[in-house]
Formats: C-alpha cells, sequence, structure tokens
C-alpha cells in the first residue's frame, strides 16, 4: 500500500542506494508538508535527500527557515514521529540519511553543535532525533558509517558517547566492538583531550563497554598516577583488567618519576598486586630520597602478606547443551503474551481516542507467531540468538508471569534475561528483577546468583553483566534482588568485581556510584572471612580521607582481627584528617586497649580538629577529662592564641554582646578571652556537634543556657538576613531593563512583585560558621528545639545545607523536645533530601543510645511535666503560685485544662490574685501556654507514631510497652483510644483495651491480665478476623470511644499467588476525583507531593514508612503546579525501598510489602475514591 501511495506522489528519483518504495514513501509523506511554505519545495527537498541532486534547496530552506521548521512540525525539544519514521527507514541509507540531517539542520531544527565538539551539526540532527525517541535507533557501527558517508572519520562517535553538560548518550549497542575497531581513535583521545574530565569520560565509556585495549597501557599509568582523582580511580580500573601487562609501567614510574609521581605507583602498584609487588617495592626502600616515600614504602611492606583462604563452596554441575523446558512451558509462554499482547492493543486503542499522532498512524505490534515462540523456546533450550524479541517484554505483569514456572533450570532463566536484554551485553534490571524473583518463588530459591554466573559463563556471557546488575540494587536486596547473604558466594569466585565496587569505580554511567559501593560493602561483610585484597581496600577507606565509604568500611571490618592496634597507629598519621578519623573509630569500638595509646597522641597532637576528636574518643572510653580542665590553662592558652586579635572570619559576630556565664564552683564570671578562645576554636571545627570538653564546661558553668541560646539565635540572624529595599533594587531595575529587551512589557506592579521577591530571600549564609551551633548544642535551652523547628519551615526550599546541619545539632542534644522535632522532620517532612538526612540522624542517635530508632521514638517521647496521679492514674501538672498550687489536667480530647474544682475545668489560665507572687504566677502563664503547644504536638505525633505501628506491623514485649507507652502520662491517655493484640509469636492469643482506671478489658468487658512472655501490637482487621473485628467495633461504640484513627473496618486485601509478584495495585486506576480532595485527603494521611517533572507537573503523592525502609507511592494522572483544581484519575499503587528514586526506581512485589501496610494504603485510597464521580473507563481520552 506505502508502494503505491509513493507512485502517486509521482515524484522523479534516480535513487542510488536501492531504498525500498515503502519507505521512499515515508519520505516523500513528511517532506511534501513543505509544500505549505512553497510549492515545489517538497520535491526538491525529497530529490536532493534521495539523489543527492540540486543542493542549492538547502540555501533556500535556510532563508525561509522558521516556515519551514513549522511546516515540519520541528521543536528543539520536540521530534515528530514522522521525522523518527523517516529516520528508522533511511537507517541503510547512510549517504541519503546523512543529506536529510543538513537539511534538517539548515533550517534550525533538531539538534545543536554542541560548544567545542568537532561533531558536525547534520550529524547531532539524526542522533538527538533518535536519541529523543529513546534507546538510539542504530547501533555503533551503523552510526560510524553514517560519518563516513558525511566525510567525518568514524571515531567522531567517540566524542558522541562521552557525556558533557548538555548532552547525556544513551548506551549504544555494537559500541564496543567499534571500539576495538578504531583503537587508534581511542588512543589519540586518550592521549591529548583536555581537560582532564573529557579524558574522565573516555575512560568510564572503555569500563561500560568492558573494553580493554593493551596498547594503552602506558597512558593509562600516566593517568593513574598523575590524573585527577575521578581519572585515577578509572584508570586503576583498566590497568586491573589488564593484569600483569600493567606492571612494567608503573614499575616504570616507581624508580624515574618524580617523588610524588614515584609515591602514587607505590601505592598503585600496592593496590594493584599486592604481596605480589612487595618485593619490587622493598628492593627499593634503601634508594629512596623522599623520606616520606620511605615511610609510605615501609608500611605497604609491613603489613602481613597472608592471603585468606578462600571459601571451600560446592561444585557446579555442568550445564548441558540441550536442558529441555518443564511440560507445558511453551503453552504459558503463548498465554503470557497473548495476554501482554491483549493489554498492548488496549492501551494502543486508547491513545488512538485521545488522538495522538504516532498511535493513529500505526500499528500495534502484533503478538509473537506460533512460529516465533517455538524459535524462542528452542533458543531457551539450546542458546543461540535470534531475531529481536517481542515488543510486549515491556509489560510488569508478563514479566513476573514468565519466571512463575515451576521445573526452570537456571540456564532457561539467564536465556530469558538474554531476550528481554535483546542480546545488549547487560542484564537488563527492570526485567530481571521481576523474572527472578517469581523464578525463585516458584522453584525452592533457585537460581542462586552463583548458579546465574555459572549458566552465563556457559553461554558465553561475562560475569561482569551480572555483578553490574546485582550492585546496582538497594537495601532491599541487589539490583537481581539477591540479599549480600545471597551474593558473596558469587563475588568470592569473582574477587576482582568486587574489588573494583569497593574501589568506587562504577561500570556504567547512569548508575549511582556511591550505591554501587555501598552494596559492595554490604557483599563484603557478608563473607564469612573477609579476602585480603578486599579487606585492604576496606581499610584504606575506613581510615582514608573520603567521608562517605568510612561507615560502610568499618561495617565490613567489624570482624577483623587485631583492629584496634592497627587503628591506633593511625593516630601518628601525617594528615590530621586521618588521626581524627582514626579517633573517632576508637571511639565508637570502645576498647580500652586504646586509653594509652590516645593519651600519648593528645599530648602530641598541636590541630584542633584531631585533638578535639581525641579528646572525644577518651570520654566516650570512660576517661575522666576534668584533669584536662584548667581553668588558668584554658584562660593562657586563649592569651596566646589571640594575640594577633580575632579572626576575620568572625568579624561578624557580636562579641561585645556576649552572655557571659560564671563558674558554678565560685560565682566567677569566665574570662572573655576564654570565651572568645573556644568560640573561634568551634567555629573551625566547623561541626554543629560540641567537644567533649565544651560538653564538660558547660556543666561546670551558670548561666550556660543563655549563651547557647544567643549563639544560635545569632547565627540563624546571619543566615537568614533579608535584604534592604535599597539593597535589591538595582539589581531588580537591572533585571527589569534586560526583560524590557527582549520585548516583555513590565508594569510598575510587575517591578514592585520583583522587589517583594528578591526582598524575600536571604543574602549571604551562615553555613561555613557553623561550627559555633556548638554551643546551642551543648548547652541550649528548651527554646533551641523550636527554632530549629522554625527555620526549618520557614528556609527548606532554598538552605538545605544549613537545614541538615541543624538537623545535626538536633540529634546531639538530649532533651526530649529536640529529638522529637528530628522524628517528626524524619517521617513527615515535605522534602525527601531533610527527610532522608533527618531518617539518618534518628539511626546515628539510636545507635549511640544502643537502641533501634523504634525504641528511642518510645522512650524519648516528652511528658511536658505531667505526671501519673497515684490515686486516679490522671496525667497532672502542678503549676506554683506560691499562696496556691493549680493543678493541669488532660481533658477527654486530650486537651490541657485548669482543674477548677468540683468537676470543672477551664481552658484559660487565670488573672493573677493580689496574694499570688507575681514572679511565680508569670512563670505559671508561661509554662501553662508551652504546655498546651507541646502536648498538641505529642499527641499529633504519636498519634501519627502509632499508626505506622499498626501499618508496619510494630511489636513491644510486655514489658517495654507498660513503661513507655502505658505508664507514660500523655501516651498513655492514646492507647486507651487503641485496640491492642497480645502475640505469642506468631498466634494471637488475644485482643484488649487499656481503660482509664488502670486496667484493661477484652471485648466481652472481661478484665485482661497482661503475662510477661508475651509481645503487644496495635489491632488491625488482618490479626482479629472479620468476627472479632466487627465485635471490637461494636465495643466501641457502645462505649463511644473514638479511635484514634481508623483502625477497624478495612478488608484485608489477600493475594493471589500471581499478585504476590506484581508491583502495582491497580483496582482503583482511572477513578475520577477533584484534584484539591486527592491532595487534601492524602496530606491528611501523611502524604507529601511527589517529584515535579519538566513543565512544573507531578504525578504522585508519597508517604514514608522509615521504620520498615519503605514509600507508598499513589499514582495519578497528574497536576500542574500551581495547582489548580481540575479533575484527576487515579492510577496505581506502588512501594518502593526508601533508599530508591521513587519516580524511577525499581517497585519491590506486592508480596513482599507487609499485609496491614498493604491493605492500609488501598484503605486510604478507597477512601478518595469515594470522594470522587466513580470510574470513567475512558478517563485517559478524558483528561488528555
Amino acid at each position: 500500500m506505502s508502494a503505491e501511495k509513493w507512485r502517486a506522489f509521482g515524484i522523479e528519483v534516480d535513487d542510488p542506494e536501492g531504498i525500498s518504495e515503502q519507505s521512499l514513501f515515508y519520505v516523500g509523506s513528511y517532506l511534501l508538508l513543505l509544500e505549505r511554505v512553497e510549492r515545489g519545495l517538497a520535491q526538491r527537498a525529497v530529490r536532493y535527500v534521495v539523489d543527492g541532486v540540486d543542493e542549492d534547496v538547502l540555501g533556500e530552506m535556510t532563508a525561509r527557515g522558521s516556515e519551514c521548521v513549522s511546516a515540519l512540525r520541528l521543536g528543539q525539544y520536540f521530534v515528530p514521529v514522522e521525522l523518527t519514521a523517516v529516520i528508522r527507514r533511511l537507517g541503510d541509507a547512510p549517504r541519503a540519511l546523512h543529506r536529510l540531517g543538513r537539511l534538517i539542520h539548515a533550517i534550525g531544527g533538531v539538534g545543536r553543535v554542541r560548544a567545542g565538539s568537532q561533531v558536525p551539526g547534520w550529524f547531532w540532527a539524526i542522533y538527538d532525533t533518535t536519541r529523543d525517541a529513546g534507546r538510539s535507533r542504530f547501533d555503533a557501527p551503523a552510526l560510524g558509517r553514517l560519518l563516513e558517508a558525511g566525510g567525518q572519520e568514524p571515531g567522531l562517535l567517540i566524542e558522541v558517547q562521552i557525556p558533557a553538560a548538555d548532552h547525556y548518550p544513551s548506551p549504544l549497542d555494537g559500541m564496543a566492538s567499534f571500539l576495538r575497531e578504531h583503537e587508534d581513535a581511542v588512543r589519540d583521545r586518550l592521549s591529548r583531550w583536555e581537560p582532564a574530565r573529557a579524558r574522565a569520560g573516555l575512560l568510564e565509556l572503555l569500563g561500560l563497554h568492558q573494553v580493554v585495549l593493551p596498547s594503552l597501557v602506558d597512558l593509562l599509568a600516566r593517568e593513574a598516577i598523575s590524573g585527577t582523582k575521578v581519572n585515577r580511580t578509572l584508570a586503576m580500573a583498566q590497568l586491573a583488567r589488564l593484569g600483569d601487562a600493567s606492571r612494567a609501567p608503573l614499575e616504570r614510574l616507581a624508580k624515574e618519576g618524580s617523588a610524588p609521581t614515584r609515591r602514587a605507583a607505590y601505592q598503585a602498584l600496592d593496590q594493584l598486586y599486592g604481596a605480589a609487588a612487595a618485593p619490587f617495592l622493598a628492593s627499593l626502600v634503601e634508594g629512596e630520597r623522599s623520606a616520606k616515600n620511605r615511610d609510605v614504602l615501609r608500611e605497604i611492606c609491613a603489613r602481613p602478606a597472608v592471603e585468606a583462604p578462600a571459601p571451600s563452596l560446592p561444585p557446579l554441575a555442568p550445564v548441558p547443551e540441550h536442558v529441555p523446558l518443564p511440560e507445558g512451558y511453551l503453552a504459558h509462554l503463548r498465554a503470557v503474551f497473548g495476554g501482554a499482547g491483549a493489554r498492548r492493543a488496549q492501551h494502543w486503542e486508547r491513545m488512538r481516542k485521545q488522538g495522538i499522532a504516532y498511535y493513529e498512524s500505526n500499528e500495534p505490534p502484533p503478538p509473537p507467531t506460533e512460529e516465533a515462540l517455538e524459535a524462542l523456546a528452542q533458543r531457551l533450550e539450546r542458546g543461540g540468538s535470534g531475531a529481536p524479541g517481542p515488543e510486549t517484554w515491556h509489560d510488569d505483569k508478563a514479566l513476573g508471569e514468565l519466571g512463575r514456572y515451576a521445573g526452570l533450570h537456571p540456564v532457561h532463566v539467564w536465556r530469558l534475561l538474554t531476550e528481554v536484554g535483546r542480546g545488549r551485553g547487560a542484564v537488563p534490571v527492570w526485567a530481571a528483577r521481576p523474572i527472578l524473583k517469581a523464578c525463585r518463588r516458584a522453584n525452592e530459591g533457585r537460581p542462586d546468583l552463583r548458579e546465574l554466573a555459572h549458566v552465563a559463563t556457559f553461554d558465553g556471557a561475562s560475569p561482569d553483566a551480572i555483578a553490574v546488575a546485582q550492585l546496582s540494587g538497594s537495601r532491599w536486596g541487589g539490583g537481581l534482588g539477591y540479599r549480600p547473604e545471597e551474593a558473596w558466594t558469587f563475588f568470592s569466585e569473582h574477587p576482582a568485581l568486587l574489588e573494583e565496587a569497593l574501589e568506587g569505580r562504577d561500570r556504567s554511567l547512569h548508575h549511582n556510584a556511591e550505591l554501587w559501593q555501598e552494596n559492595a560493602y554490604s557483599v563484603l561483610a557478608a563473607f564469612p572471612e573477609l579476602p585480603s585484597k578486599a579487606a585492604e581496600i576496606a581499610w584504606r577507606h575506613a581510615l582514608g580521607t573520603a567521608k562517605r565509604p568510612r561507615p560502610w568500611a568499618r561495617a565490613a571490618l567489624a570482624r577483623a582481627e587485631g583492629k584496634t592496634q592497627r587503628i591506633v597507629r593511625a593516630l601518628a598519621d601525617g594528615k590530621q584528617e586521618v588521626r581524627a578519623t582514626a579517633a573517632d573509630w576508637l571511639a565508637e569500638l570502645g576498647d580500652p586497649a586504646a586509653i594509652e595509646a590516645l593519651k600519648q597522641a593528645l599530648r602530641k597532637e598541636k590541630r584542633e580538629i584531631p585533638k578535639g576528636a581525641m579528646f572525644k574518643a577518651l570520654a566516650a572510653l570512660g576517661v575522666d577529662l576534668a584533669p584536662y580542665l584548667d581553668r588558668a590553662a584554658l584562660q593562657k592558652e586563649a592569651l596566646k592564641k589571640l594575640k594577633n586579635g580575632l579572626p576575620p572570619k568572625l568579624a561578624w559576630f557580636p562579641f561585645d554582646a556576649l552572655p557571659t556565664p560564671t563558674w558554678k564552683s565560685d560565682g566567677a564570671p569566665v574570662a572573655i578571652e576564654s570565651l572568645q578562645w573556644m568560640i573561634v576554636s568551634a567555629h573551625k571545627l566547623k561541626t554543629p556537634v560540641p567537644s567533649p570538653l565544651l560538653r564538660l564546661y558547660a556543666e561546670r558553668w551558670a548561666g550556660a543556657e543563655s549563651l547557647g541560646d544567643f549563639m544560635l539565635e545569632q547565627w540563624i540572624a546571619r543566615d537568614a538576613r533579608l535584604p534592604s529595599r535599597e539593597e535589591v533594587e538595582p539589581t531588580v531595575q537591572a533585571q527589569a531593563a534586560q526583560w524590557r529587551s527582549w520585548g516583555h512589557n513590565l508594569d510598575d506592579a510587575a517591578i514592585e512583585a520583583m522587589l517583594r521577591a528578591a526582598m524575600s530571600r536571604p543574602v549571604g549564609s551562615a553555613q561555613a560558621d557553623r561550627g559555633i551551633l556548638a554551643f546551642a548544642t551543648a548547652m541550649g535551652g528548651p527554646s533551641v528545639a523550636a527554632k530549629v523547628e522554625r527555620y526549618l519551615k520557614d528556609w527548606f526550599g532554598n538552605r538545605a545545607p544549613q537545614c541538615k546541619t541543624l538537623l545535626e545539632l538536633l540529634a546531639h542534644r538530649s532533651d526530649a523536645h529536640s529529638i522529637q522535632v528530628l522524628l517528626a522532620t524524619a517521617t513527615r517532612f515535605r522534602t525527601k533530601g531533610i527527610r532522608e538526612e533527618a531518617r539518618q540522624r534518628v539511626a546515628e542517635l539510636a545507635e549511640r543510645r544502643g537502641w533501634t530508632p523504634a525504641e528511642l521514638a518510645d522512650r524519648t517521647v516528652p511528658t511536658a511535666g505531667f505526671e501519673l496521679d497515684e490515686t486516679d492514674r490522671r496525667p497532672v501538672l502542678s503549676l506554683d503560685l506560691g499562696p496556691r498550687v493549680l493543678r493541669v489536667l488532660l481533658d477527654d480530647a486530650l486537651a490541657v485544662v485548669l482543674d477548677k474544682g468540683g468537676g470543672k475545668t477551664t481552658k484559660t489560665f487565670p488573672k493573677p490574685r493580689k496574694d499570688d507572687d507575681a514572679e511565680l504566677a508569670a512563670a505559671a502563664k508561661k509554662t501553662f501556654a508551652a504546655t498546651k503547644k507541646q502536648v498538641k504536638q505529642v499527641v499529633r505525633m504519636q498519634g501519627d507514631r502509632l499508626y505506622e505501628a499498626m501499618c508496619t506491623a510494630q511489636r513491644w514485649d510486655a514489658e517495654t510497652w507498660r513503661e513507655h507507652l502505658w505508664q507514660h502520662p500523655i501516651v498513655g491517655r492514646l492507647c486507651e483510644r487503641v485496640v491492642w493484640v497480645v502475640l505469642r509469636g506468631e498466634e494471637v492469643v488475644g485482643a484488649f483495651r487499656p481503660l482509664g482506671d488502670g486496667t484493661l478489658t477484652d471485648v466481652d468487658d472481661e478484665p485482661v491480665t497482661l503475662p510477661d512472655d508475651v509481645e503487644v501490637a496495635v489491632a488491625h482487621d488482618s490479626w482479629l478476623g472479620v468476627e472479632l473485628a466487627a465485635r471490637w467495633r461494636e465495643h466501641l461504640d457502645d462505649y463511644e470511644v473514638t479511635t484514634l484513627f481508623p483502625q477497624l473496618g478495612a478488608e484485608p486485601l489477600e493475594l493471589t499467588d500471581a499478585q504476590r509478584d506484581e508491583v502495582v495495585l491497580d483496582e482503583l486506576e482511572g477513578y475520577i476525583v477533584d484534584a484539591f480532595t486527592l491532595r487534601g485527603q492524602l496530606m491528611k494521611d501523611g502524604y507529601t507531593r511527589g517529584e515535579a517533572f519538566d513543565g512544573g507537573w507531578f504525578y504522585t503523592y508519597t508517604r514514608a514508612f522509615p521504620s520498615i525502609g519503605l514509600t507508598a507511592t499513589v499514582e495519578f494522572s497528574g497536576s500542574p503546579l500551581p495547582e489548580e483544581n481540575r479533575s484527576v484519575a487515579l492510577g496505581g499503587v506502588r512501594f518502593h525501598p526508601a533508599d530508591d528514586d521513587v519516580e524511577h526506581g525499581a517497585a519491590i512485589p506486592l508480596g513482599d510489602v507487609p499485609p496491614v501496610l498493604l491493605t492500609e494504603v488501598r484503605e486510604q485510597v478507597r477512601r478518595v475514591a469515594a470522594l470522587g464521580s466513580g470510574r470513567d473507563p475512558d478517563w485517559e481520552l478524558r483528561l488528555a
């Protein structure tokens, strides 16, 4: 049909490249749009593209560029599907495709010339067009031929694949063979490219495609020794893959280079060859002229050259040449692809109804034929390559179904993964995880990661691809779903892959390098015994200057022998950061054997940062630091250090207004010079965490609280200072003039709005001065938490680093209010970055106290001064007014009230009587107001926490529940509005509700005694069952008890086996609600708005459940910012690991979500759906 239409155009062409008539029709039908610009222009354009004649047409089209762009529907960020189709059709005609690129570029259409790039603009026009349509339509050899057809060097494709500020390339099929074929081009660029980041991009490209070129060894050695940190890491990865071939150039540099070069070469040889390089390095010690270099050599040679024995693992069975599929699997494939094809056809039809051109002009990919399915089955049984697989691979439901079949052999599973990956040489993680999850559930955990690598190797694949896929995952399992304790056996047989990952040498341009490294350390920690070379890498990171990998490396070294002695040696390191790091680690370990070494190091230490860390370590080890508190010595040191005046960096600080504390021992004021020097010292440390000495001084000072509050106030005032109108007016007027020059009409009201906006943004920053916040941490009063909370609410949008600093401050204070603000921020703050920082600080604080985060939340709830009355267990707070005492109570609604006697209460604080003590009365009034605010906050936060406890099935042992919940004066009242279950193991053995008189009752009003050997959890229908849940609802109604949150009545969600492997719950997709109703209801339930994309649209609401590391995501059809109350449609519900990218990360299977959480999130979305107009089957068309 297309061929007939082409002939109907009547355009005469010679067609030297033999383009098919069907493809010519696509070219002609698209370029025919140029007839709108000028009659006959389309025919000339077609003849130029196809035959290469009439090149003058390019100049004429350039002169009328905007008209041509409009006619062809081109745009810098928009590619019409018709052009994509044309380019795909011309893939086998590179000369015609080159001319099409020149035509598009000539009129200023898609594609731009990159600054400094040698790649011509016409190539970018083609490349950008195909890339914007998704993964590049062409492989590397085809793009090389395209460059060659345009008279360019094919090696220019290397530049195309290097990331730049405005260019993020997608991986190309065939790039590995292309790089090997154009080795000279690679070498040329590596030898001359500047700046270093350009060479880093080339090294990263080689690593991504697992290309090792021996001819580059000299250049790689040079890069590994003298390049930037990123380049050194990437070059070392290449040298490691070259094996012994790398040794000679490195040894030459170790002998002949400059002192820094020799030192870097020593370290590189040690990293790459370990004990094997020791004899060569030992031979250089005596001849080394640099003392620093000799120390490096001696330290390397002093290490014991003991290799940990390789773990003994059972052998894996050989893979037969032919592995028959389990009976019925071909029929299963037929059903899976049939269902996926039907879903795709339905989607196609919906898109056509919306008038989307691509779907109107194209047919959906047909389902695989019986012949194709049989060929696929043959490949699964015998291996081999074939045609690209069905388009229906991209179907979440189908992927799980492919793996969910008993009897699949590991080789079948591997070949399924390679089929989905379409032979790209990489394991497609997005598809592998659901396939493997379903398969392992159906096949008793097989294949394990080691088996998968075994069969992959049999098929000629590299285990590198499996390592890359596994290490790209999250805390809920690697990218392939294997936990560290399941993955270590694979890495024990491929240690080089683990070592490369531990070094942070990420193989992929698109993976998170830090996540890659963190996952590698998780695997290392799971080894029964650490491999020696990997352990040395861990030691370098544990004591190194890079902060990020330190905690991971330390965790992996938890069982290392002789750990304390090796850390103690680092106290004498030449770098102050290493000395401080060693002291911090010794503080964590708590080994008394380090005390004397720390004392000796402290006597020699001159620098403030390591000195503070050593004091901290001694304090953690129980050493009394009082002997170090010498007032006279402090004053002497202060006078010496400040003899040249205060440092310029603190010129802004109002030292003259500094509150002066006094010594508790004799009432003498603290010398101003001592205070100034302590402030200067804290400022140098650049951390809000106070040194142990500062905390000790605070304990010995009266009036320290005022000093701590003052420091926080001054820091906030400096950081959040708003500019005056006079300060911003020149800048705003200049901006207005620029806007006017661009043709914008700005009236006085618009300029006034610009001025107000500029005056609302703080100028400057106090982040560099954060060290003075250590005073607020160590000695600030109760108002500190409130001030931090207000700062977070006001400035989270443009002061993220400062917000994180203040969270660190809260995490190192001991008052309950600070901890509760931190906990609240970790669960309900509106921005992801601040929430995650707060969660990290909560985890660290809990670990320092030896608790879990849940125990921290239980044990630090403020009482607001209330205590339980011994007679009736009512919470009571007494306020002393001198001649009388006021009793403060909590009413039935948990509001703070004053007891007037006779059963009457009031919410208003009374006017003082004449005989009341005026100061006490004023303080009591202030306390009453603060108590109301604090109780309100506690009730809200603890209600949320108990609801999350229900969703996540949190348990308390009976003693903990009694002490920290029931007997808490405020939380105990909340417990009375909750039904609880009693658990022994996994069995529910009872249910109860606490009463105000201190007893427990069951559903039949019988008293309940709570044994000590049981656990307690918040009840839910899933625990109680339908019948008992109904009886409890009746019980609550009879006693007119309103539960703290909707607790009972949700229909438990029972998943089928198939649903357990699915990742989206879509039963409410297409239900129509108003955007404001959706927002209001979900935010009431604790959700926050998801990430906004280009154009200001967002499509999700999320709620984090940090205690189990999950985030619930409710999808909908989308809403623009600022929001308007438009109709929207509900989408699916997914659950992601808390540390994954919610918008792009892999959701976990529904079967892995705690049942109560799954039920509750569904119930929340059901409540939203009930407020709308019901399900619209044509919602996509209606909301398009």
